[in-house]
Formats: C-alpha cells, sequence, structure tokens
C-alpha cells in the first residue's frame, strides 16, 4: 500500500493500484453526558473506490468495545448503511464523512491513511477483492 499525489493506493491483484478515498469513524457511547466519553475506538472503515463503491469495513474487536445497551442499534446502523450504499453510495459517504452526532462520528475523512494504515492492512483483502 502506498501514497501517491495524497491519495491512497491499494496494490490489485493484477499489480495496477487503485485509489480510494476513507472515513474513520469512532464509536462514542450514547449518553447524557457525551463530554465524558472524549474519543472512542475506531471501529468502521468506510471505503470509496470508483470500481467498487462503498466498503464497510468493521472493526473485528467492535462488539468488545461497544456498550451492550448500544450493539443493536450499531448493528441496525450497518444493515441501513448496506441498504443505502446500493441506491445511493455518493450521498452515504457524504454523509457518513460528517457525521458528528450520535454513537458513530467521523474522527477523520479523506484520502490519505496515515493512523490508520494499520486499519487498511487488516483488510486488505477486502480492498484488493
Amino acid at each position: 500500500m502506498g501514497e501517491e499525489s495524497g491519495v491512497i493506493t491499494a496494490p490489485h491483484k493484477t499489480g495496477v493500484s487503485r485509489r480510494f478515498q476513507f472515513c474513520a469513524l469512532e464509536y462514542r457511547p450514547v449518553s447524557q453526558h457525551q463530554e465524558l466519553f472524549p474519543g472512542g475506538p475506531v471501529v468502521l472503515l468506510v471505503v470509496k473506490d470508483k470500481t467498487q463503491g462503498l466498503r464497510f469495513l468493521v472493526d473485528p474487536e467492535m462488539r468488545k468495545c461497544v456498550r451492550e445497551e448500544d450493539l443493536a442499534y450499531l448493528d441496525a446502523l450497518l444493515l441501513d448503511f448496506a441498504e443505502r450504499a446500493k441506491l445511493h453510495p455518493d450521498a452515504l459517504f457524504q454523509q457518513l464523512c460528517s457525521l458528528a452526532v450520535g454513537p458513530l462520528i467521523v474522527r477523520e475523512a479523506g484520502s490519505r491513511s496515515g493512523k490508520y494504515s494499520e486499519l487498511l492492512a487488516l483488510y486488505s483483502d477486502v480492498i484488493q477483492a
């Protein structure tokens, strides 16, 4: 995986690099006192690719760091995202990149992997598929 001109590239099986954008969403427990939880783990990485559309890369450890009372809601959100991605992927990606309230909040969005290169590497098979 490399960076060229500020755009993340992932090696494709044919040796050709593909460009994509990403949105890293962190989990924040839903609470009346949201300020008590200043930052949470990145549990969802959304990757936008011209050839494959949107990919939702869920941290395999998500269930360990999400409060039990938030799990059903997050599961429903993920199902909704998958359905909406089929119809309006660009609009959904823009919306996800601006989330500022609720249990999923955007930590970073753009076309540079920076801190998230390890997460992208975890899912390299999904990105290269």
